[in-house]
Parts: C-alpha cells; sequence; structure tokens
C-alpha cells in the first residue's frame, strides 16, 4: 500500500536527507515548509547548514522536471512541493493564517481524497492537532537507535585449530569478504572455544593477522 507523507519543516531542518527515508512513497513538502527553510538558511548553526542542504537538494531534484507536478526520487518513490493542494474547509478553531495550519490543510487535503496520508512532525502539539482533525501523525524517529543493533566494534570469526595454530606461527589468515581495514575480529578455535585469538585485517595484504602485528613480518 502506497501512503503520502507530508512532511513539517521541522523534519527537513533535522534531517536535510529526510526525504530519502520513506520507501516508494508520495512525499509531499508544502510550499509553506520551503519558505519556513528559506528563513534558515543564514543561521551558521547546525540548523542553519541543515536549510541550506535541503535546498541543494530539491534544487538538483528539480533537475527531473517540476516539483509542483512530482519528480522521482533515488527511493524509488515521488516527491511534489504543493502551493494550491489546500483544504478550505477547515474547523473555525484552525483557520488562523499559522503556517502550521496551512501544513497540516495539506495533509487534511490529501486524507479527503482518499489518499493514505500520514503526517511527520517532530511538533507534539502539531500530532495533537492533527489527530484531533482525524489525521494520522507521526514523529520522525529515524535518529533513534536501538542499542542492541549497534556495531560493537568488533566481531566473533570460528575457525579450525589449524588455522588458528597457524595464526600464532605468523601465518595470515583470509578475512571475510565483508570485513574492512583494521577491523578487528575475535577468532575462536571451532573445536575448543576456549583457544582464542584477536585478530585484525591489516591493510597491506587485506588478511587476518593476530592484532597489533606488523604484516611486515
Amino acid at each position: 500500500m502506497t501512503h503520502t507523507y507530508v512532511l513539517d519543516t521541522n523534519v527537513l531542518l533535522h534531517d536535510p536527507h529526510s526525504i530519502d527515508r520513506f520507501g516508494r512513497n508520495h512525499v509531499v513538502i508544502p510550499i509553506w515548509v520551503i519558505e519556513e527553510v528559506d528563513r534558515f538558511k543564514r543561521d551558521v548553526s547546525e540548523i542553519g547548514r541543515n536549510a541550506r542542504e535541503v535546498s541543494r537538494e530539491l534544487d538538483k531534484l528539480r533537475q527531473s522536471g517540476p516539483l509542483s507536478g512530482g519528480v522521482p526520487l533515488p527511493s524509488g518513490g515521488r516527491l511534489s512541493v504543493v502551493i494550491d493542494k489546500v483544504e478550505k474547509n477547515l474547523p473555525p478553531s484552525i483557520r488562523e493564517g499559522s503556517a502550521d495550519n496551512f501544513i497540516i490543510s495539506v495533509a487534511l487535503y490529501y486524507k479527503k481524497r482518499g489518499e493514505n496520508v500520514i503526517f511527520v512532525t517532530k511538533d507534539t502539539n502539531l500530532r495533537i492537532k492533527a489527530d484531533a482533525l482525524g489525521i494520522p501523525a507521526e514523529d520522525y524517529e529515524t535518529d533513534k537507535v536501538q542499542i542492541d543493533e549497534l556495531y560493537a566494534g568488533w566481531r566473533t570469526l570460528n575457525l579450525p585449530k589449524k588455522l588458528l595454530d597457524g595464526l600464532f606461527a605468523h601465518k595470515p589468515v583470509p578475512c571475510p569478504e565483508d570485513c574492512q581495514p583494521n577491523e578487528l575480529f575475535l577468532l575462536v578455535d571451532e573445536a575448543n572455544p576456549s583457544h582464542t585469538a584477536l585478530g585484525r585485517r591489516h591493510a597491506i595484504d587485506s588478511r587476518l593477522r593476530r592484532a597489533f602485528e606488523s604484516a611486515r613480518q
């Protein structure tokens, strides 16, 4: 099922590459978001740097065609910058001319036309307001990392006893295909788990040697 993600300004300022994080879906940026991003471009903070990066990324995408008509994204999705797709029949309590309400009105426009809309914002109050209008709303959470998904800095590699013994005799061991230069491995004897060594892939010969051992030995 394809979704339409309407992004708030704070999402782009938090992650200038956020438009590529929504897979093969339709990403919508209301024109008021672009205006708000533009106000931060001269800021010397990280927010200012992100605002400038957002502008550069959108300008690159513009080479594929008018953003108002939708352009393809590297993720396989589509991006649109919209100015006229606004729901005008808003409740009286939110008809004030704030940028936030205009942005929400874009999400409501797509929802009323039967699309699977999700409004994405890091603003808690805006998520509450969207919920009151029946618009599904989510925080932008790609920056949250699960501790058990982090790379520990080394990997375990089981080896035959012959190879592990050879390592102690300064004989290098073939490295797994996906290992990186200087990556560390806990090398474990397949037959005797208490027989171990610490190995490192050396950049010179791309093979595993005992950690801190020179590849020229």
